[in-house]
């Protein structure tokens, strides 16, 4: 487990610094290589969720390398994977709150770490709504085809969810005014971490893979 502030501040550092290079160093690789050192048991399942995530990041690639720009088209793709890849590595095992307290942590405001937070407990619902629906639809023997009948019932669980997400923000909104919401969540002090030497190494280090103009590769 990681601090959130911590990582949030290494993943703004090392996201902007990798971003707007103009070229691909061979340090930019170092602080990937050292979360990995850090969380080696979600190494893996990263490179699987990164596997996935890069069709649209080669499509992304793709206008350069149409257009003939083959090295933008690589510093777009390599850039991307980095990026991608550190931010699927950091957040790996933590818990679906990491960002909000992290927000927090930073002193960004409460406003935004609420959206983050009330953002969060909206996805976190409507993925368990959809996996319901899909055991649903499994246990009647739906097979997905390419039919009318498949479209209809695509749109039918479309307004599902989201009728169950209106449903879902006004209990929200009802609840909150009930509790005295003043604009500010309060997270279990007990499930914080307090920043370690891990912590301050990775910030560390991601500062100097961005610092680090050397060994250009793209």
């Amino acid at each position: 487990m990681i601090n959130p502030t911590i990582a949030l501040l290494s993943l703004l550092v090392y996201s902007f610094g990798v971003a707007l290079s103009q070229n691909i160093f061979a340090p930019f690789f170092l602080a990937p290589a050292v979360l990995a050192s850090f969380k080696p048991h979600f190494v893996k399942p990263a490179i699987k969720r990164l596997i996935l995530l890069n069709f649209f990041i080669i499509l992304v690639a793709a206008s350069p390398a149409i257009c003939g720009d083959w090295r933008i088209a690589a510093l777009v793709f390599t850039r991307s994977n980095l990026i991608v890849f550190f931010a699927l590595l950091l957040v790996a095992g933590e818990s679906e709150y990491f960002a909000p307290r992290g927000i927090l942590g930073l002193g960004l405001g409460d406003k935004i770490a609420s959206l983050f937070y009330l953002g969060v407990s909206f996805v976190t619902a409507l993925r368990g709504d959809f996996s319901r629906i899909k055991r649903t639809l499994a246990a009647r023997g739906f097979v997905a085809k390419t039919s009318i009948f498949t479209y209809r019932t695509y749109a039918g669980v479309a307004a599902l969810l989201a009728l169950g997400a209106f449903e879902r923000a006004e209990a929200m909104k009802k609840t909150m005014l009930a509790r005295g919401f003043a604009g500010r969540f309060v997270f279990a002090q007990t499930l914080e971490k307090k920043a370690g030497a891990k912590d301050f190494v990775l910030l560390a280090v991601c500062v100097l893979s961005v610092i680090l103009r050397e060994f250009e590769l793209i």
